[in-house]
């Protein structure tokens, strides 16, 4: 998955659409950067990936915490995922402005991270950019 993501995004790099349809919207999010949502033959949604993830995370705490540098992603159940910014700097920044928290949790590092981060220096195939090939 993550050879394949590389790839797409070297030919979008490239100017190229790459048009994706998936029911894996986790894949999605993290490969696509303009996203067209259809509903019963309708055109519900176009919008850079971005713009669409932040306005579902526009809360008071998630504006705050992306003005210190964070990225801030909407998840379900009222969370918010939190990248960049440790947990004490968040709760203080919560607490600041009178946000009450009921939960923080620390999460690690998915598998598929840790496993390319093991693995990279042993990798036979790589997807690069082209123009990496011309220096």
């Amino acid at each position: 998955m993550h050879w394949i993501r590389g790839l797409l995004r070297s030919l979008a790099a490239e100017g190229r659409t790459v048009p994706i349809s998936s029911h894996l919207i986790s894949e999605l999010q993290l490969t696509a950067d303009h996203v067209l949502i259809l509903g019963r033959g309708r055109l519900l949604s176009d919008s850079p990936m971005a713009d669409l993830v932040c306005a579902a995370a526009d809360t008071p705490l998630a504006s705050l915490l992306t003005a210190r540098g964070a990225t801030v992603t909407a998840e379900p159940g009222n969370r918010l995922a939190v990248i960049a910014l440790a947990p004490g700097d968040t709760a203080a920044i919560a607490a600041a402005h009178g946000i009450s928290l009921l939960e923080l949790t620390l999460r690690a590092p998915s598998l598929e991270d840790v496993v390319r981060r093991i693995t990279a220096p042993e990798l036979q195939y790589r997807t690069q950019d082209p123009r990496e090939d011309a220096r």
